[in-house]
């Protein structure tokens, strides 16, 4: 037997080493979600997989074929519709009733709109009806995976209210995306704000009420999937005025919602809400709301 020169199998062996590595793999891994919210993890069979059946190789299961009618598209519009019981304390008065949340939300490439509304109907030391209504509006456009630009625009009515019955808040900025991961995000964003507000019984002896007060704004969005059943969402927008130092604003809220169900259909959740704002008399509102939801 005859043994190759030791130049012409090392010159073999590397041919075959990059012939190797310059092949490329038809294989690879991939994660589904199905609708009833299991998560299937294995590497894809390409030759075998088609638009309505992906085939993969599971470690311990082995071969599996996934319809794609089983697979969950995450949506690009769903609206969130909370429904509940509320007990509000503004300044000395208590009061108790019921209330409704809307949460739209419309998510594309790199655009992504977000609409918010509420409306509180409550009985104040058993005697007085009060309205509360808000509307909010967000557009945000990412520019990358961490870097944004937002347009908000908010408006408030509380009956409550003797000075700033009615309250405006609009912004342009920046924003960042702090945390992005499959459990938890953190959004912040600031920039310049106009502020409005206006009405009340009292409106007349405060000189700023009615008139349009420049500023500045700064949010944070939080939410953390603590499990599948058990969701933290946490909001802070704090506005402060450039024109009169005196004036500044702060709205917090935060829910804890629990899923009953896999499919999140139907939810739960306690909403605790302070809104501190020196334009106001009273200038501090706390609610506390059990709510129903549901998510389409």
């Amino acid at each position: 037997m005859h043994k190759l020169p030791a130049i012409l199998s090392s010159t073999i062996i590397s041919l075959c080493s990059s012939f190797v590595i310059s092949t490329p793999l038809r294989a690879n891994e991939v994660s589904y979600k199905l609708v009833n919210g299991d998560v299937i993890t294995g590497i894809l069979i390409n030759e075998l997989s088609t638009d309505k059946l992906k085939v993969i190789n599971h470690p311990e299961l082995g071969r599996i074929n996934i319809k794609t009618s089983s697979i969950y598209v995450e949506p690009k519009l769903k609206t969130q519709l909370d429904l509940g019981l509320n007990g509000t304390s503004t300044g000395s008065d208590n009061s108790f009733g019921y209330e409704i949340f809307t949460k739209t939300l419309y998510k594309g490439e790199v655009n992504e709109l977000d609409i918010g509304t509420s409306l509180q109907r409550k009985t104040s030391n058993g005697k007085n009806s009060v309205d509360n209504f808000s509307i909010d509006v967000r557009f945000d456009r990412f520019l990358s995976n961490e870097f944004g630009v937002f347009l908000y625009s908010d408006f408030q009515y509380n009956s409550l209210n003797i000075i700033g019955k009615n309250e405006s808040l609009s912004a342009i900025g920046v924003s960042r995306s702090i945390l992005n991961t499959d459990k938890q995000s953190l959004l912040l964003s600031t920039g310049p704000s106009f502020n409005w507000y206006g009405g009340g019984a009292n409106c007349y002896i405060d000189p700023e009420c009615g008139k349009l007060l420049t500023g500045a704004i700064l949010t944070a969005e939080y939410e953390w999937q603590i499990s599948e059943k058990l969701k933290l969402e946490i909001e802070d927008i704090f506005s402060k005025g450039l024109t009169n130092d005196g004036i500044s604003s702060n709205n917090f809220s935060t829910n804890f919602r629990f899923y009953p169900f896999s499919q999140k259909d139907l939810n739960m959740a306690l909403r605790y809400e302070i809104n501190y704002d020196t334009q106001s008399d009273p200038n501090t509102d706390t609610s506390y709301s059990f709510l129903l939801g549901t998510e389409f």
